[in-house]
């Protein structure tokens, strides 16, 4: 009795498990890259109850790196078309005048050329992000002073920060070398530095702070300015690669490196 017992038990247990089987099987081939929304929902506590899980967590990452790619692709797209789209605007007009002045032949020639300076910033810096991307772990690290390379920095925003009429407001207060690759930090400053000056409100304030945390392990970076660029809808996406934004409203950039 106890036999027969056990056997009708471990029967029910491995058809319960076939079926689980069968579930996720019958499911997993319907998800590919148009239906990476779809999930297994499977409750338990089993062992294929929690694979199952893992399986649908696994899932959420990957939805969420295909939402970041095609948004990559999208403002990628924006960012290069925008200066093709001014070039040929600019070109177009000139090819409707029957006769065209010098000035306004110079004036087209000066526009190109800042345009395709334009495209070659940002082809430039999708190559680095790129090679930042691919060599994460290979960069050269050593000893290197935050607040001689932001003041370096500085120097070179001196006739933006002026043409906006923005009052700079520095405070520099502590420990400021860090272990880290000289080149990508001064990348990460410039465009922290460039972005803050660039969407910031004429006329306005931009604060930049640097200090030690309380246990001196840390030293921190804050940049601080007023815009009407960014929502707060925005916030949760400003760090993502050519993320872009559409005009409103305000806030704060900080940056974080352990010492």
């Amino acid at each position: 009795m106890i036999i027969i017992m056990s056997v009708s038990g471990g029967f029910l247990v491995l058809r319960r498990m076939l079926r689980q089987i069968n579930f996720i099987t019958r499911n997993v081939k319907e998800i590919d890259e148009k239906r990476l929304h779809l999930r297994l929902n499977l409750k338990g506590k089993d062992a294929i109850s929690n694979m199952a899980q893992v399986f649908d967590n696994m899932l959420d990452k990957i939805e969420a790196s295909f939402k970041k790619q095609k948004q990559f692709i999208q403002n990628t797209s924006h960012e290069l078309n925008t200066p093709l789209t001014i070039i040929k605007t600019k070109i177009d007009v000139l090819k409707q005048k029957k006769s065209i002045t010098k000035k306004e032949c110079m004036e087209t020639i000066e526009l190109v050329d800042s345009e395709i300076m334009r495209l070659s910033k940002i082809t430039e810096e999708l190559l680095t992000l790129s090679e930042l991307e691919e060599n994460v772990n290979k960069a050269n690290l050593s000893q290197i002073n935050i607040k001689r390379i932001l003041e370096k920095m500085l120097k070179l925003f001196k006739n933006q920060i002026s043409s906006k009429n923005l009052k700079l407001e520095t405070s520099f207060d502590g420990d400021f070398k860090i272990l880290g690759s000289k080149i990508q930090i001064e990348q990460v400053l410039f465009n922290l530095i460039d972005n803050a000056v660039k969407y910031s409100t004429p006329r306005k304030e931009i604060e930049i702070s640097l200090s030690n945390d309380k246990d001196n392990k840390l030293l921190i970076l804050d940049i601080t300015n007023i815009s009407e660029i960014i929502k707060e809808e925005d916030l949760p996406y400003i760090f993502d690669h050519l993320y872009f934004l559409i005009p409103n409203i305000t806030h704060i950039t900080t940056a974080t490196t352990n010492s």
